[in-house]
């Protein structure tokens, strides 16, 4: 086969100046090459010549592609680290509590373990979304309210003042009661995020952070 190959390269390279171009050929981009316009084309050259630019073709068609999707993957990675946020804060390690008060509240954690990208509000306790996209967002909250009137322990996640999701543990006479919630939630730029404290619950940061409020970006989402 190899022989039979060479014979036939060797053949078209001694007709080259023989056998011209002509208008007459057919191909997709490029003129048929000698050993096509020859008598030579009969023992297979042609058909593996044309093959072969059809392979370089494919070829520069899939790393084109490929290429493409590539810079639009560091492109989004790109942006995922400009838009990269995240926050965790708790309450105090003591033993104050808070509450039960007459009226809702947000609560205001002083503790902060990170606040990536500074858009938790220590001061109002309201985490503002940088950029469009889907977050986790978790809450725990804590009571061991030893004052003699029973109380419970609740809260509100709240996004844009509704109410997402709700933590409630009524007191059963042991007088520590706990809950937690974690949710992922499409939040747009702005959406304003905290923990609400309804009237009559009250939880206490005891000794460790038993009550804390989490957040981070998952994705970005348009």
């Amino acid at each position: 086969m190899r022989a039979v190959v060479f014979l036939c390269l060797l053949g078209a390279s001694s007709v080259y100046a023989q056998y011209q171009w002509t208008q007459n050929a057919t191909h997709s981009k490029n003129p048929p090459p000698p050993a096509c316009a020859s008598h030579y084309a009969s023992c297979g050259c042609c058909l593996m010549e044309r093959q072969m630019e059809r392979m370089m073709e494919f070829f520069n068609f899939s790393h084109n592609l490929l290429s493409n999707h590539l810079t639009e993957t560091k492109n989004a990675i790109k942006q995922m680290k400009a838009a990269a946020t995240g926050f965790s804060v708790a309450l105090p390690k003591q033993n104050q509590c808070l509450g039960p008060f007459s009226m809702a509240k947000n609560i205001t954690y002083g503790t902060v373990t990170i606040n990536k990208g500074n858009n938790y509000d220590t001061s109002t306790g309201v985490y503002t979304a940088p950029v469009a996209g889907v977050y986790s967002l978790a809450v725990t909250i804590y009571s061991n309210f030893t004052g003699q009137t029973p109380t419970k322990a609740c809260a509100n996640l709240s996004v844009n003042g509704n109410t997402v999701a709700q933590l409630k543990e009524k007191s059963n006479g042991d007088h520590q009661d706990s809950s937690s919630v974690v949710i992922t939630k499409k939040l747009q730029a702005g959406d304003k995020v905290s923990v609400i404290q309804p009237p009559g619950c009250a939880f206490c940061g005891a000794n460790h952070n038993f009550n804390t409020f989490t957040g981070f970006l998952l994705y970005l989402k348009n």
